[in-house]
């Protein structure tokens, strides 16, 4: 794939979805908002991007999530503190 954006409210209709796929893209950056209706989310693949910060508004259902081969050079503890698995980017040095 080559997607570069996702429009805000893309997933609106999408609240039943657990698993999402949007590894080996392009994206540089996601909206806050974009994963809001995505309540019963429990895997969210986001590796091999160029994401530069982990998206705001992840569900609290959320127990893996993928950000390998990305650009992100900080993390929040507090915004993944309900994630029991977690692949961390290879780029990401403490």
């Amino acid at each position: 794939n080559e997607i570069i954006w996702i429009e805000n409210g893309a997933f609106g209709s999408l609240g039943s979805l657990e698993h999402l796929r949007l590894d080996s893209n392009l994206l540089e950056d996601l909206p806050d908002h974009l994963l809001l209706p995505l309540v019963r989310l429990t895997d969210l693949d986001l590796c091999s991007n160029r994401l530069e910060a982990i998206p705001g508004s992840l569900s609290s259902q959320l127990v893996e999530l993928n950000l390998a081969e990305n650009n992100i050079s900080t993390i929040d503890s507090h915004a993944l503190a309900h994630l029991t698995r977690l692949t961390v980017p290879t780029r990401f040095t403490a």
